[in-house]
């Protein structure tokens, strides 16, 4: 009879669900230390802002799961593999049996795997199997009760892709160059107009969505409630992020000065006491628009003020080959 149920700690709630399960994946492992801001940070997840046109709930987690999520690992030293696609496709059978597999020889060695949902819109990990009943146990940082999937439904989403990620070994890494490639990546999620799609604004665009949806009052509101606090709630773990990286890299003192301001000009939005309900809470949207306006501009100026210091790092790593001996 196989089974395996692993024990996994760490795992709460954040603002974003694919780092509460990384965080919790990676400590159980013994893979990571540092607090989970410092992941959000380091795996360069904490800069992704993308917001929908409508600020559809969806924005949170629109992105290219299978490279972005990757990426993110692959920066900490630590190989990964990601699979991701359609049900419909007609090769699914194929992969649904080769990542069931996957998921199954990670868990024996000790390690969860990453996955995305059937039923709800959050990440949750796979913590244990038992072939004889054929179900995966699996869990999300919402709800601490494991549940159950039928080896059979693995990836069956009912709409958009299924995504697994499998977590290997791992190298030793200059906190410095992983420091470095995470503000590399801010700057150019700032740069990056829309992900996947027009509709879904990225950095500064992404402000701009939101401003405008403001300006118009045709949003989603339930999308509004779910995106909005989380993100604010990003932009403040990535003040404590750069409060980590000046230690290494003294002379980004002043990003870390402008990411302050940016959590502090936010931090009222979170004291607005929201009913849930439209027509009482949208009294708050002048004051919530100039709020996230003068965050935009803090925000430019953060990194306009990263380009400058990156830009002979950035160079560097484009036409130095001889800078991954340095790495590695």
């Amino acid at each position: 009879m196989g089974q395996k149920k692993l024990n996994i700690g760490n795992f709460c709630k954040g603002p974003r669900s694919y780092i509460d399960c990384l965080y919790a994946l990676l400590t159980s492992a013994g893979l990571f230390h540092l607090p989970k801001y410092m992941l959000s940070g380091m795996t360069g997840m904490a800069f992704k802002f993308v917001i929908h046109r409508r600020l559809l709930p969806s924005s949170l987690d629109l992105y290219s799961w299978q490279e972005e999520n990757w990426q993110a690992v692959n920066s900490l030293g630590i190989y990964n593999e990601t699979y991701t696609g359609s049900p419909m496709n007609a090769t699914f059978p194929l992969y649904q049996r080769r990542t069931l597999h996957k998921i199954i020889t990670s868990i024996n060695e000790g390690r969860a795997a990453i996955g995305w949902e059937l039923e709800r819109s959050i990440f949750c990990l796979y913590t244990g199997y038992h072939e004889d009943e054929e179900v995966l146990f699996f869990s999300n940082s919402s709800s601490k009760e494991d549940e159950v999937l039928l080896f059979d439904n693995l990836g069956l989403v009912s709409e958009g892709y299924w995504f697994v990620q499998i977590i290997g070994g791992a190298i030793e890494r200059d906190y410095r160059d992983i420091f470095l490639e995470s503000l590399e990546c801010a700057v150019r999620e700032w740069n990056t107009e829309y992900k996947v799609s027009p509709e879904y604004g990225s950095g500064k665009r992404a402000y701009q969505n939101l401003l405008e949806a403001f300006d118009n009052q045709n949003f989603n509101y339930n999308g509004a409630y779910y995106i909005l606090e989380p993100y604010i709630d990003i932009k403040t773990e990535i003040s404590s992020y750069m409060d980590m990286v000046i230690k290494e890299i003294p002379d980004l003192a002043n990003v870390a000065h402008l990411y302050h301001r940016l959590a502090e000009t936010l931090s009222p939005l979170k004291q607005i006491k929201l009913t849930g309900k439209p027509l009482h809470d949208i009294k708050y949207i002048p004051e919530a628009a100039k709020i996230f306006r003068d965050a935009m501009l803090i925000e430019d100026t953060a990194i306009k003020e990263l380009e400058k210091h990156l830009c002979d790092y950035v160079n560097n790593k484009k036409f130095n080959p001889s800078r991954l001996k340095h790495l590695y």
